[in-house]
């Protein structure tokens, strides 16, 4: 049985290896401040998804359906208790945009 874990554990993380993509960019001004924007591509993952769900059936023709979500950090700032005062001051600015 052990040895079926780890042979699924090894085949899971294998089979999703490059299912999404990372991109970083950082942008900073001459006055100190700046953006740092992070962008998660996981069209890759989410075809694989289709492909094994029962709509991907050869002619099916399932109309894509776009979803996008935003948030800001400032509602959840007051109550990190790990973060120091200086940090709490930049994440009140920050927000997060998910499309997929």
């Amino acid at each position: 049985m052990k040895k079926l874990s780890y042979f699924l554990l090894a085949f899971v993380t294998l089979s999703l290896t490059s299912c999404f993509d990372i991109f970083e960019t950082i942008t900073l001004k001459e006055d100190g401040s700046g953006v740092y924007e992070q962008k998660l591509d996981m069209g890759k993952a989410f075809k694989l998804v289709e492909k094994m769900g029962s709509g991907s059936a050869a002619g099916s023709k399932k109309k894509k359906e776009y979803k996008d979500s935003s948030f800001s950090y400032a509602a959840f700032v007051d109550t990190a208790k790990a973060l120091s005062p200086e940090e709490k001051a930049v994440f009140r600015k920050g927000s997060a945009t998910i499309s997929y």
